[in-house]
Order: C-alpha cells, then structure tokens, then sequence
C-alpha cells in the first residue's frame, strides 16, 4: 500500500497490482506466489489464510521505513484508493483450469468498481475468458508473454498459440500489452484500428518513455513513475 499511496502521490494515473488467491479464498494483491518479499520464501500465499498471511510484515525485509506493511487484499486496495487513481489488475493464475482467481477478481471489481476505472488483464487467456463470463463489462488486456510463457521454460502448444498477439482477435479483449521491445508504429496502428488500447511493459528509460508516447501507446507499465509523470508533465 506505501508503494502505491506513493505512486498516487506522484500524479500517476493507474497503478499496476498482481492478485493471486491465499487459502481461505480472498484475492490478495501480492507479486511473488510466496512470502519471499519478506524474506520467506518457504511460505506459499496460497497456502496461507488471509488472517495468517496478514500478520506477516512485509515492509521490514526491505526497508526500516515501511515496517508493519501487510498485504493487502484486492478490495482494501481498491477502497482505499477508490476516486484516486484507475486499477490495472494482472490475474495470476496458471493452467487451463486456473485456481477460481480470474472468476473472484472480476466478480469482486464488477461490485465494487465502474468499468471505466478497471483494466482486467493476464498472460493466461482462459483467465480471461473465465473473466469475461463474470463481468463482461469490464475491460480486458493480454499480456504478450516473454519467451517461457505462461507454463515456464517448456511451452505448451496452447501458450505458443495463445501467447502471440494475433490471439487478441479470439480472446476479443480491449488491450495489448506487448514487451516494450516489440512495439513500433506499425503495430500501434494495427490495435488502434481494431479499438484496442496498446499498453506496452517494462519501460523504465526516459528516451524510450518518449519514443513511445511519439508512437501512439495509450499507456506503459514502469518501475520509475517519477520519470514517467515528469515527462507527460513536459510533453502533455
């Protein structure tokens, strides 16, 4: 929650949160599948119960400043932050059949949340179906996978099909997230033709910033939101 309290602070205008399941069912926002950011990597978040996995201190591992930081849930961090800031919310989930995180994140956002504020996006398309099933409302992205994608090293026939842009069409989402590295002006205009937003991930350099905006994305994911609102400020 320091991060993204400090992200709104900053002037951004969506804040990037991964949710995965904990054992007594609450969609949790966390990155990692186990405890590691607090240096234990031995517990498993979903193999914990939102009481025990809430008790744990998550800011002290990395910094004095934010000791006493807990993972929050999906629907603190959206209440809390509600009016404030949009939500791009990466379902994390594995396999064909998932684990019911994609069916609990859209049906909690479809409730507590409008459309227009909620980006709903995975590597896994059948998250996103089973997503759409839910809250057909709620806009959709897919993640362009890095090589590995979504089933690890040894990709399996549907992640290799799935995994490639063209697969947008099928899933008929509403955004792309490509690898910053595979975005050119072609096809930001190919997307935008089709009524997609192009969402590119992971940019952190001021030069690529630029270069980015000057092609057209509607938006990209960055570890350095200072730099990125210090340049929309100077190129509006």
């Amino acid at each position: 929650m320091a991060a993204f309290e400090n992200a709104v602070a900053l002037g951004v205008d969506w804040i990037e949160m991964d949710v995965q399941t904990c054992a007594s069912g609450e969609a949790v926002v966390i990155y990692e599948p186990d405890l590691r950011l607090a240096g234990r990597p031995d517990l498993a978040v979903a193999g914990l119960p939102l009481r025990e996995l809430q008790s744990i201190d998550v800011g002290s591992h990395f910094s004095a400043e934010f000791a006493g930081q807990r993972v929050p849930t999906l629907q603190e961090v959206v209440e809390t932050l509600r009016g404030r800031v949009r939500f791009h919310v990466e379902i994390k989930e594995y396999g064909v059949r998932g684990d019911g995180t994609a069916v609990r994140a859209a049906g909690l956002l479809a409730r507590i949340a409008t459309p227009g504020v909620v980006l709903l996006t995975s590597y896994n398309p059948f998250s996103l179906a089973r997503a759409a099933r839910v809250a057909p409302k709620l806009p959709r992205g897919l993640i362009h996978p890095p090589d590995g994608g979504i089933a690890g090293p040894r990709r399996a026939l549907r992640d290799r099909l799935f995994g490639e842009p063209w697969s947008a069409g099928l899933l008929g989402v509403d955004a792309v997230l490509p690898r910053a590295s595979q975005v050119d002006e072609r096809r930001v205009r190919r997307a935008h033709r089709r009524g997609r937003r192009v969402v590119p991930w992971l940019v952190d350099d001021p030069d690529r910033m630029r270069a980015l905006g000057e092609l057209g994305v509607d938006g990209f994911l960055t570890d350095r939101p200072d730099l990125a609102v210090a340049i929309r400020t100077a190129c509006p």
